[in-house]
Parts: structure tokens; C-alpha cells; sequence
């Protein structure tokens, strides 16, 4: 449902036309279509900012090229392809469905997004720093990020086993 026929379906008047609004409050009428659009679009700058091809990302999280697209265009998706998205991207677990359902969740989105921009600009000054190392220099960097690789899986691990729930439940028999 578009923005105008929205306004005639919650505020309708004798010519169904959101004249009787402020503009401010004609601005705010914003559809979960459009707002999943430009999650869609938000979506699409992030893959296109790392570099990503459609096809890479559908592979890596697990879907078809069509289906990623899809979720580019705004088109509707299940819950496990928005999580994939998510998780691909490094976004909290929710972040894009709640950005289709509410301006606050968009907002956060935009801002979750532009801060992995920033991450990627540092990892690029990163990378152009370790260009200039030699050899030698490369091995010990690394050993060193293979280390803190393996300590944050462990820490991912820990912290996934302490949240799944207890098969024992109190009171009851096991």
C-alpha cells in the first residue's frame, strides 16, 4: 500500500487526500513496502561496499542469487533468509526485520550499516599498512590474528552453549 493510499485508508476525508495533515505528518506516513524497499536498497550498499558479487553472498549464506536479489529489491522474505542476510552482514539478529516494521528500527539500521563502513575503511588503512611489511613481519601478523581468531571463536562458542535453554526444567524429572 502506497504512502497516499495509506493516508485515504487511516485518515480519509471527502476528497481522500491527506490535505488535512501537516506536511511534517504527511512525511511520517511511511509503509512497511517502502521501508522494506530501502532495506532492500540498504542491503544492496552493503554487499556492493565489500566488494561482494550477488552471486558470492548467495552462496556463502546459502541461497539462490534470485532469492538475495529478491531481498535487495524489497521483495518479501522468510525469516531465515533476513537472519542469513543479517548474520552475513554482521548485523544483530532482528535488525532487518524490525527496520521494515518501524522508523526507529530503520534508523538503527542505517546506522548498524554505516558503522561497518567505518570498519571496512579501517581494515582497508589496515591493509595498506601490512603491504608495506616484509615477510617475516607477515608470518608473525599472522600467528598472531589466527590467535585472536581461535580465542573469539572459543569466546562465540562459550557464550552460544550458556545461552541454549536446559533440558532440565526446575521441579520437574528428568
Amino acid at each position: 500500500m502506497a504512502g497516499s493510499q495509506l493516508c485515504r485508508y487511516i485518515a480519509p476525508t471527502v476528497d481522500n487526500s491527506c490535505a488535512h495533515l501537516s506536511v511534517a505528518a504527511r512525511l511520517s506516513i511511511v509503509t512497511t513496502e517502502e521501508r522494506r524497499v530501502e532495506v532492500g536498497a540498504l542491503v544492496r550498499h552493503a554487499r556492493k561496499q565489500r566488494g561482494l558479487s550477488v552471486e558470492a553472498v548467495a552462496q556463502a549464506v546459502g541461497m539462490s542469487p534470485v532469492t538475495w536479489r529478491g531481498l535487495e529489491k524489497g521483495r518479501r522474505a522468510y525469516a531465515t533468509t533476513m537472519g542469513a542476510a543479517e548474520t552475513h552482514l554482521g548485523l544483530p539478529k532482528g535488525a532487518l526485520a524490525q527496520a521494515i516494521e518501524s522508523d526507529g528500527g530503520l534508523a538503527q539500521l542505517r546506522r548498524e550499516l554505516s558503522g561497518a563502513s567505518e570498519t571496512n575503511d579501517q581494515v582497508a588503512a589496515l591493509i595498506g599498512q601490512l603491504a608495506k611489511l616484509d615477510l617475516d613481519s607477515l608470518w608473525r601478523v599472522q600467528a598472531a590474528v589466527t590467535g585472536m581468531l581461535a580465542l573469539h571463536d572459543r569466546q562465540r562458542l562459550s557464550s552460544a552453549r550458556s545461552h541454549q535453554p536446559s533440558d532440565h526444567q526446575p521441579g520437574g524429572e528428568n
